[in-house]
């Protein structure tokens, strides 16, 4: 189940991917008014204010997919220590351990997503799925997480079940139009 999930991921969005950058023209666009954070978002979904954060959440945007319960957020946290150094597979493992904490994870591994706005061209973290129970309800989660030196941008989008694929077509989407 897994490794089939991983695939999916990873060629949904190979595909994704390479159709956002020019769709993300006319998207809704999140900027944040204290960081430059900001992205853009498919076709359909509504900005939404998150909920209040403290540290060492420094930022975050959150959006809806009106009448599909579905939403998407990207969450910039601050690190107690510089992750520069620490190999992807070291990183993907601590975070592996963190998250099978927080729900069933289906599904992780490295992956790489093209990004105009990445020193290198792309993003490089980790793409998980999860089972997660919020109030009684089972959901799906698919995250992507990226490492920036002392910080750390979770890209999530939860939906109901069955929705893996579409929203790994959404966090590729807003990864692909992400500039910290």
């Amino acid at each position: 189940m897994r490794r089939v999930v991983s695939v999916l991921l990873a060629a949904t969005l190979a595909v994704f991917v390479g159709a956002s950058a020019a769709s993300a023209q006319s998207a809704t666009m999140f900027a944040s008014s204290s960081t430059s954070l900001h992205f853009a978002l498919p076709e359909g979904w509504v900005l939404a204010n998150p909920p209040s954060f403290q540290r060492p959440v420094i930022d975050a945007g959150l959006a809806v997919l009106p009448g599909q319960s579905r939403a998407a957020s990207v969450i910039v946290t601050q690190l107690k220590a510089d992750v520069s150094g620490m190999s992807m597979d070291d990183y993907k493992a601590a975070l592996d351990g963190v998250s099978a904490n927080n729900g069933l994870l289906l599904s992780s591994n490295v992956q790489h997503i093209p990004s105009a706005a990445s020193p290198t061209g792309e993003w490089v973290g980790v793409l998980q799925v999860l089972s997660i129970m919020r109030d009684g309800e089972t959901y799906e989660h698919v995250q992507f997480i990226v490492p920036m030196a002392d910080r750390e941008y979770t890209i999530g989008v939860t939906g109901q079940p069955g929705s893996t694929e579409a929203s790994a077509n959404t966090v590729g989407f807003i990864a692909a139009t992400l500039a910290p």
